[in-house]
């Protein structure tokens, strides 16, 4: 199957989605765009505790984030909310952390992501550490 490659747009919508959570208290611990094998879709997977923590609030204040947004593009189906103990969140993780250095999206171009068979993914940085005085 031909890979079909993420249009910068849906990688700056997704980067200012996660920031506008981040920035209201909702904190996001791995981010990425993934599409699966098995499907023909483009989702941005969310990592929180929140999810755990919130459970179906934690989707509300996601999907009225996306309302409050509509210049981003994007829609609630196309958001998926991870636990933090999700196989895909700890890989896309590590993934990032394995390059320190690079602030940047990381281009994963492996064929399975925590165990998940994917055609591709984009993961975003983790957030830099703000120094307390």
């Amino acid at each position: 199957m031909a890979q079909v490659a993420l249009l910068n747009d849906e990688l700056e919508a997704g980067r200012r989605m996660i920031e506008e959570l981040r920035a209201t208290g909702f904190e996001v611990v791995a981010a990425f765009w993934a599409r699966l094998a098995d499907d023909n879709a483009w989702n941005l997977y969310l990592a929180s505790p929140a999810v755990e923590k919130q459970g179906r609030d934690a989707y509300l204040k996601v999907y009225a984030t996306i309302d409050r947004m509509p210049e981003l593009g994007l829609d609630s189906y196309d958001v998926k909310l991870l636990r933090t103990d999700d196989a895909m969140a700890k890989a896309a993780l590590e993934a990032v952390q394995a390059k320190p250095e690079f602030t940047g999206i990381t281009r994963f171009r492996g064929t399975s992501l925590g165990g998940v068979s994917v055609d591709g993914a984009y993961i975003y940085p983790q957030p830099q550490s703000v120094p307390t005085a």
